[in-house]
């Protein structure tokens, strides 16, 4: 009788961290959804594209999959550290619609993928210089943007003081500013990134 009573608590208190883990990931989603409109509404004010969101994730190790090769035999192989970039911004239009112009803000995701040269580690330094050459590179092709919004998930190389501080190195000098940074605290699935990722893993 005392084993069940200890197996039941414990079933109850894993449901209760459980239920705890869906109501975070509930509120972060529609956080996430809310900055995605107010970039969309910023963008119909301004005519132009000003602001968008980074997402930035580490692909564990780039490393050709042969045809015959199990999960376990490709995990642990060395290879490419591969970080992908993903920027998400909302570009002006406008159609005419019975003689009338009516305006909206299309939706356009950009992948930008990097490669780690050589041994360096994925560490808050190469994360940071990542992250700055992302942002020119942006700010090349986009030259309205002027702030992003950055988020990651909560891997050690992301969440760490020392990325806090060479992000504001990165921001006096920048001319795209990082105005906010998200970290994913809990796992709601994979997102268009990893979906980039999985399909470059494909082809590869």
């Amino acid at each position: 009788m005392d084993d069940a009573l200890k197996v039941h608590e414990a079933i109850r208190e894993k449901f209760e961290l459980y239920r705890g883990h869906r109501a975070r990931v509930s509120n972060q989603q529609a956080e996430i959804e809310r900055l995605y409109k107010e970039l969309e509404n910023l963008c119909l004010s301004t005519k132009s594209t000003t602001k968008g969101v980074l997402v930035v994730d580490w692909k564990m190790k780039f490393q050709s999959l042969s045809a015959k090769e199990t999960t376990f035999e490709h995990f642990g192989k060395r290879g490419l550290s591969w970080h992908g970039c993903l920027l998400t911004y909302f570009r002006y239009k406008e159609e005419i619609v019975n003689n009338a112009v009516v305006p909206s803000a299309e939706r356009v995701n950009v992948y930008l993928d990097q490669i780690l040269e050589g041994d360096n580690q994925q560490n808050a330094g190469a994360v940071a210089g990542m992250v700055e050459a992302a942002l020119e590179f942006f700010h090349s092709e986009l030259p309205d943007l002027e702030s992003v919004i950055l988020q990651s998930d909560n891997a050690a190389c992301y969440q760490n003081n020392e990325l806090l501080f060479l992000l504001q190195l990165i921001n006096s000098r920048s001319s795209v500013s990082i105005e906010r940074y998200i970290h994913t605290e809990t796992q709601d699935g994979k997102g268009l990134i990893d979906a980039h990722f999985a399909r470059a893993m494909a082809v590869s």
